[in-house]
Order: structure tokens, then C-alpha cells, then sequence
């Protein structure tokens, strides 16, 4: 008897805000996820879910022939746990062959892009490897996991990327069924990790040292670097996005003519996986960004990303990085410290500082930086909510740069300060 779902409506099932299941038929279900919206397998006996294997890779076919099976052995008194666990190859459960496929999987569907690859996988390799490598994954406890994540509560950062791939690979093995419970599932990340929402990357403060902030700006538009790299560097303050976002930034990403939804400019960034709000975002464009994306479509406007690199690919945060430090900006001299992520700060004091004397809503402000609203009801805004108070901000953020950088002198205002 065929069942309920086909092909054609398993792949035209999109991701909700929250997991769902499709019913097939013989207690046979396919879950679709959240957020990045994969498909597995779900067999249902004795009021729960057991994951019997992911979509596409376990086919409708052979998905129902597995789902009569399981109910063959129930018939027979027979456990499908039991069974299917007793049908994997011991060495699949070993945590390093998961993470493997795991580490295949996230680089095939693009989840992972610009650097993270490279710097996820140096992660594994170095830190997550050597401890687990040899471990079940079945047979890993919770407090051994918090443990481990503790030994790096003094690089909040470098814990915080650790534990997503852990959760990550935790998240693959249930979804491709090598384990039925994720350990971390109960666990909230605030809870267990060093708190770093204070954490400020090194920066100028663009109002308390205005004189300094009119230099960075001015030394960066001087820098003898590539082209590519300037204007990276330029439409940092102009845009709020982290860097990352700036160095991948896709010309069909970017609408100088607007939309039909939106004719104003801006810059519709589509691919959800890229934000960590995992929404599309609009962000307005003020006239000053908009100049220097045309100077870059001159020069590269056939290219798949606005800030090529010549080397193939896009300008990469290193190079972004590096030119802070040529500059001086490395907090070793006389100079003040600067982080190309330091200009989320900068952003961010800027429109703060004006908060209450424009009545700006504080939502808005924190939307001009693609931050996650603090609760389910602020989190209901979508792609262009605020657009018209955030292009007030980002029009008055922009002409607020451009007057530093015209009109302070470092010389005359650190000399009277």
C-alpha cells in the first residue's frame, strides 16, 4: 500500500520556525528540521520517535521497507532499537568517524563559508581531536563534554566556536541516527560557557576620542594596500555588519536600484545560514556606502563577490586585519588599538549616543547591527522591519563619519584635550 508522502512533496517541504514531522504511513515519519530545513527518518513506537536514517541518503523506498520491518519485530516481540543498533559497525560510533562525515556535511551544503572551514576544522584537529578521537559517541557524558569546554574559560571566544561544533556534530549524529539523545539538549550554552556578552574587541571610541576616530578614517582612505582591501575597510562604519559579512558580501546581494519590496537602496543578505539571527536581513544603504560599491562594480562588477580577491574568492579578514597593523593600530605604539570587529562597537556607540535624544526605538539600534532580538515577541520582526527609522540611523551614522573625518584635527584636538 503506498503511503502518504512522495518525492516530490518530500523536497518541496521548507523549514518552519520549529521541527515538524510529515506521516507517511506504518508509523513511518519524515522530520523536517528547523533553520536549515534536513529531512531524516523517524520510525514512532512506544510513544516515541527512534531516527532510523537522514534524506536523502535512506530514499522514501527503503525507508518503508524499513518502517515494515520494525513493525514485523514488534509483531514478534521484538525491540527496533535493539535490532537496528545491533545492525551498525561498532568503529561508525567512534566520535572522529562521525565528525569526519560531519566536518564533509557542513562544507557540501555551504553551511560553512569564507574561513570557517579552515578555522573549524583547525579547531577539531588541535583541541576537539585529540580528546575524543578514540571515544564512542554514545558512551560520551555531558560532564565530561563540560569539562573539556572549561579547560578554555580563558579564551571565551575560542570556547564558544569549540562548543558549536560540538553541538553541531552532536546535532548530525542524531539526525543520521548514531545516537538517539544529544547530551547537550538540555544544557543552555549561557549556562555552561565563560559569559563574554561584555566583550569588547579593541576600538576607538568615536565620540570621547573624535580626534583619533578622524585619523583611523583618514589613514585607511591613505592605506597602499589593494583597492579591494580600501574600500572593505571604508564601508565598515557605513554598514555595522560584522567583518565576515563585509568580506563575503555578493554582488546579488546587493540592490543599488532597490527591489519591488523595497526601492530604496540596500544590501539583502539571503542565505539565513550567514547570519547568526539565521534571518534574511535588509539593511539600508546610505549614499556614502552606495559610492563606494559603484567604485567596486567598475572595477569588479563581473565578479561573484564585491570585494574580489585576486587570488580567486573574496578579500579575506586576515588582509583586513593586517592592514590595521601596518597602519599602527595595533595597540604597540602610539596609537590606539583598532579590530576590524571593533567597528561593530563604533556602530554601535555612535547610534546609542543618539538613541534617546532622536527617539530611536532600541530594537531598531540593535537591528542596524543584525542582533537577535532578547525575546520571542522582539524576535518577530522580519527582512524589513525598522527599514525606514534604520535608514535615518545609518543616513545619520554616515554623515556623523564623514564630518570626523573632514573637519577634526588630530593635532589641534589631542593637543587641547
Amino acid at each position: 500500500m503506498a503511503g502518504k508522502l512522495t518525492v516530490s512533496k518530500i523536497n518541496s517541504l521548507k523549514p518552519k520556525d520549529k521541527d515538524y514531522r510529515e506521516g507517511d504511513g506504518n508509523n513511518l515519519y519524515l522530520k523536517v528540521n528547523k533553520g536549515v530545513g534536513t529531512k531524516s527518518w523517524q520510525f514512532r513506537y512506544n510513544g516515541s520517535f527512534m531516527g532510523i536514517g537522514s534524506y536523502p541518503a535512506l530514499t522514501l523506498q527503503n525507508a518503508r521497507k524499513l518502517a515494515i520491518q520494525y513493525k514485523e519485530l514488534i509483531a514478534n516481540g521484538e525491540d527496533p532499537k535493539v535490532y537496528r543498533d545491533s545492525q551498525k559497525d561498532k568503529d561508525e560510533l567512534l566520535l572522529n568517524s562521525i565528525a569526519t562525515k560531519f566536518i564533509q556535511h557542513k562544507i557540501e551544503i555551504k553551511s560553512w563559508t569564507g574561513q570557517t572551514p579552515k578555522k573549524n576544522i583547525g579547531y577539531y584537529e588541535k583541541d576537539i581531536k585529540p580528546v575524543f578521537k578514540k571515544r564512542y559517541i554514545n558512551k560520551i557524558k555531558p560532564k565530561e563534554i563540560i569539562d573539556f569546554l572549561k579547560k578554555f574559560k580563558e579564551n571565551p571566544s575560542k570556547q564558544s566556536k569549540i562548543y558549536d561544533i560540538i553541538s553541531g556534530l552532536y546535532s548530525y549524529a542524531i539526525h543520521n541516527c548514531y545516537i538517539d539523545v544529544n547530551p547537550l539538549s538540555g544544557l543552555k550554552k549561557g549556562e555552561i560557557l565563560t559569559p563574554e556578552a561584555n566583550k569588547k574587541y579593541p576600538h576607538i571610541d568615536p565620540i570621547r576620542q573624535r580626534a583619533w576616530f578622524s585619523q583611523l578614517l583618514n589613514d585607511i582612505d591613505n592605506y597602499r594596500g589593494q583597492i579591494q582591501t580600501i574600500k572593505a575597510l571604508q564601508i565598515l562604519p557605513y554598514l555595522g555588519f560584522r567583518p565576515s559579512m563585509v568580506a563575503e558580501l555578493k554582488w546579488n546581494e546587493v540592490y543599488l536600484n532597490g527591489t519591488e519590496h523595497e526601492p530604496r537602496p540596500h544590501i539583502l543578505i539571503d542565505q539565513p545560514l550567514r547570519m547568526k539571527t539565521r534571518k534574511e536581513f535588509a539593511q539600508p544603504l546610505s549614499k556614502q556606502a552606495v559610492e563606494i560599491i559603484k567604485e567596486m562594480k567598475a572595477i569588479n562588477g563581473n565578479k561573484e563577490y564585491v570585494f574580489s580577491s585576486t587570488k580567486g574568492g573574496h578579500v579575506s579578514i586576515g588582509t583586513l586585519s593586517q592592514a590595521f597593523q601596518r597602519m599602527g593600530y595595533d595597540g604597540k605604539g602610539s596609537k590606539p588599538h583598532q579590530v576590524t570587529h571593533g567597528f561593530r562597537h563604533i556602530v554601535s556607540t555612535i547610534l546609542h549616543s543618539l538613541e534617546h535624544e532622536r527617539k530611536w526605538n532600541f530594537i531598531a539600534v540593535e537591528t542596524v547591527l543584525a542582533h537577535e532580538a532578547q525575546n520571542k515577541v522582539q524576535a518577530t520582526y522580519n527582512t524589513y522591519d525598522y527599514f525606514n527609522e534604520r535608514l535615518e540611523m545609518i543616513e545619520t551614522l554616515a554623515d556623523y563619519i564623514e564630518d570626523v573625518k573632514i573637519n577634526s584635527n588630530v593635532l589641534k584636538l589631542e593637543s587641547g584635550s
